[in-house]
Formats: structure tokens, C-alpha cells, sequence
């Protein structure tokens, strides 16, 4: 129920997820954007009548360490209330030989927070809200070709000093 409109929300972890939708577009009159190729909505679960909870841990290759927790459940007759937290690390897997930095780099941390008031049988309202923070270091790219003389495919040419010899080290 929280509009992304960016590519960015592909990468998101998912937390809490009850059900996915693929819909197909245009999707305009429903979501109130200009969805012309459809819209994919992460519906998340509402609360339950009892207290629940979920933990996860993961771990795996390149120091990857990560963890998620949600819990749920009556605050009183008419709300109910649920809680999620996703933290995820990961070091990279590439390395820039001239300045050490590595590529690829996961440090990834998201919340949900969702209240549900169900006053009567006739009437619902839900306020969700959701928080990330999503920080890393770009992909591991690798030139295999260059020739500064030549210009960008937009017609200008390459600033100096933009590219080096992996053997000489000598820049260009």
C-alpha cells in the first residue's frame, strides 16, 4: 500500500509479506499514478485476534550477516498493531587495484509499522508506514577496451586522465 515509483524498489528485502500482485496496465484509475505497464503491489499482513512473532537469521559467503524480527497482535478489541525490522551486510566482490575500494557492498536496514482499526464489521482503516536505508557500493564494472582519442557516444570527448593501464599504471 506504499507507492515506489522508482526502480529502486525492486531491491527493497522483503518483510511481512502476506501475498504479491502482478497486475497488469495500465494501472492509472487505481493507484492514482501513470502506471502504463501494470504495477506489482506487496500487500503485507494485517495483525491477528493473538500476539505472534518471527525471527530469522541469515548468514552465508562474503561475511553475510543479517537478521529479521516482526511481531503482532491486539492492542485492544478495535486495533491491532505489527512491527518489522530487516538489517543485511554482505562485503563485496570486487576490488578497484588502484585504490583498494571495494564493489558490491550490502548494508541494507528496513521497517514496517502497521496499525488496523476495526471499529464495526462495516469499517476498516490501516495506516502503514515504511522506512529503508539502503547503502552499499555500486557493481563491480570492468573496461576491457579504451582509446582516449576517441569521442563518447554523445560526440565529446573523454575528460583526461580518466582511464589507466592495469599494467603501467601509466593514466590516460
Amino acid at each position: 500500500g506504499v507507492y515506489l515509483g522508482r526502480v529502486i524498489g525492486s531491491s527493497f528485502d522483503a518483510l511481512d509479506v502476506a501475498r504479491i500482485e502482478v497486475l497488469r496496465g495500465p494501472q492509472g484509475t487505481l493507484f492514482g499514478r501513470n502506471t502504463v505497464g501494470g504495477a506489482v503491489n506487496v500487500v503485507t499482513g494485517d495483525p491477528g485476534d493473538t500476539w505472534e512473532g518471527d525471527v530469522r537469521l541469515i548468514g552465508g559467503e562474503r561475511n553475510l550477516l543479517g537478521g529479521q524480527a516482526k511481531i503482532a497482535g491486539p492492542i485492544s478489541d478495535t486495533l491491532g498493531f505489527s512491527a518489522s525490522v530487516l538489517k543485511r551486510q554482505q562485503d563485496g566482490w570486487g576490488e578497484n587495484p588502484f585504490t583498494g575500494q571495494t564493489f558490491g557492498d550490502l548494508d541494507n536496514t528496513a521497517g514496517r509499522l502497521k496499525f488496523v482499526w476495526q471499529p464495526s464489521e462495516d469499517f476498516t482503516a490501516r495506516l502503514a508506514a515504511d522506512a529503508s536505508r539502503v547503502r552499499g557500493s555500486s557493481q563491480h564494472q570492468l573496461l576491457v577496451g579504451f582509446n582516449p582519442g576517441i569521442s563518447s557516444p554523445l560526440g565529446v570527448r573523454m575528460a583526461p586522465q580518466v582511464g589507466a593501464d592495469l599494467n603501467t599504471g601509466n593514466l590516460y
